[in-house]
């Protein structure tokens, strides 16, 4: 639909500055949405793996040495 034309939704407003512009809206908020949840996902992801590298560090004995083959601490 051209822009310009009188909206199909009865409105008699032009469709850009009636359901053309809530359109543009939307996708900004939907944008907007997406990065936040992602950020605290991510945030969110890597506090858990640091507190599981945390306990993990908690259990290795001191006299403990390190195995490169196998990655893990005897």
């Amino acid at each position: 639909m051209n822009r310009n034309k009188i909206c199909n939704c009865g409105s008699n407003k032009k469709f850009k500055h009636c359901c053309g512009s809530k359109k543009k809206s939307e996708t900004k908020i939907n944008k907007w949405m997406i990065w936040t949840f992602s950020i605290i996902i991510i945030l969110f992801s890597g506090y858990g793996f640091s507190k599981i590298l945390d306990e993990n560090r908690k259990n290795i004995k001191s006299d403990a040495i390190y195995c490169p083959d196998c990655g893990r601490y005897h």
